[in-house]
């Protein structure tokens, strides 16, 4: 026989009594009402072992941008906006404003568990109707200040776009092969393993919906962080003639032309699948072509986000066409992350740290560079030893001027007549 409840209380029989006499020693709460016990026995162990939970969490952190991939994508951050600026929504609430689900309850639930993951992270706000802990506890949702950069500013960018490109299927698929690039001794690219052997933009070249996707995320990646440089750096003053190299569709010459309107002519390079769909931007010329082959003549010369896509080789082209094409004593600014040298683990520099791998996983040759190491190009392309002028969050500007490469002619000799 066994203990039985009646009545929300606890008998034992009395043959159990009989058959263990050391249980009549248990204390008298077995006969007490359930409640009155769990106020009286002591609360449950918790045992926390930091490391080991932080380790654990490291093996998940891919659900975090990929629940924040999922939010974009469903346009969760919108939704909620548009209900209000302190708007606070049940993920059934959201889900019956997105078109296209098959059965709201249902999808209402799994949003939700979506929802909690972010609002862990800070993403969201979250408050639950009652104190209640069970399922049925109805959870809402509002934005934070991190979601105006996933949010459409008054110019329709975000970072949104940057975050669904960094998480498409097409750069996911590389990193499963960052070991095998350990193995081969870097002789083999992540990206090129994942993908026959091709380069990140020779695949975007082929790929209309990853070319778009990936133009998208840089129009709007420049129009967010541009406009913070440009209310700092005064360096494209005094250009005549400005070349954005790998410029995209132009938005870049566009925001630097409405702070310097005195610059006489812009030129937005990059190559033909990419200017063909560049739109007409007052003072901008589009100019179709490849870096690797020769670049308009300027004075001065923007790369944003450019060389970290290629090999030490590759940079030492597209610096040494740089250098061919700019005029004497003119100027090369670059804006791109540098390095850490030193053991740093701020925040921009974790970012830094992240973009290099990112660059490691997706572009054959790939970097981000050390400010030693864009020394060592500058100097073989014939510029100045590059000088960081400003930083935003990750982001560099720096200044590189060109040098006249000096003749290696011997002067010739001259005698004095007797």
């Amino acid at each position: 026989m066994i203990a039985t409840v009646k009545k929300n209380r606890c008998y034992l029989p009395p043959s159990l009594l009989e058959e263990n006499p050391l249980l009549l020693l248990l204390p008298q709460t077995l006969s007490m009402p359930m409640a009155s016990r769990d106020s009286i026995w002591p609360a449950p162990r918790t045992i926390h072992d930091e490391d080991r939970q932080r380790i654990m969490e490291l093996g998940l952190l891919c659900n975090v941008p990929m629940a924040l991939t999922a939010a974009i994508r469903l346009d969760v951050f919108q939704i909620i906006a548009s209900a209000g600026c302190d708007a606070m929504l049940s993920a059934a609430e959201i889900v019956a404003r997105i078109p296209g689900c098959q059965s709201p309850a249902l999808g209402g639930i799994v949003l939700n568990r979506i929802l909690r993951v972010l609002a862990s992270r800070g993403i969201f706000r979250e408050d639950v109707e009652r104190d209640d802990p069970a399922p049925a506890a109805i959870r809402r949702y509002g934005l934070t200040n991190l979601c105006r950069f996933l949010l459409k500013d008054d110019r329709g960018a975000s970072l949104a776009p940057w975050i669904s490109l960094n998480h498409d299927e097409i750069l996911m698929r590389p990193w499963q092969f960052l070991a095998d690039a350990v193995l081969s001794g870097g002789q083999t690219s992540p990206f090129s393993l994942a993908h026959g052997g091709e380069h990140f933009f020779q695949l975007a070249s082929r790929s209309d919906r990853l070319d778009r996707l990936f133009t998208s995320a840089m129009c709007d990646h420049s129009m967010i962080f541009l406009p913070a440089i440009l209310d700092e750096y005064r360096g494209f003053a005094s250009a005549g003639t400005i070349v954005d190299v790998g410029g995209g569709v132009g938005v870049a010459l566009r925001d630097i032309l409405a702070a310097h309107p005195s610059i006489q002519h812009a030129i937005n390079f990059d190559l033909p699948h990419v200017i063909a769909r560049a739109p007409e931007l007052a003072g901008v010329k589009h100019v179709a072509g490849d870096m690797f082959d020769e670049i308009p003549q300027g004075d001065t010369f923007l790369i944003k986000l450019v060389l970290h896509d290629w090999s030490d080789d590759d940079c030492l082209k597209i610096l040494g066409n740089c250098h061919k094409s700019l005029a004497s004593h003119g100027k090369l600014v670059i804006v791109d992350a540098v390095l850490p040298s030193g053991v740093e683990y701020d925040l921009g520099s974790r970012h830094v740290l992240a973009m290099d791998l990112l660059m490691l996983s997706c572009c054959p040759g790939g970097k981000e560079r050390s400010l030693q190491d864009l020394e060592a190009l500058a100097k073989a392309a014939g510029f100045t030893p590059p000088r960081v002028v400003l930083t935003v969050d990750y982001l560099s500007v720096i200044e590189l001027h060109k040098q006249e490469k000096k003749s290696h002619h011997p002067k010739r000799q001259t005698c004095t007549p007797a």
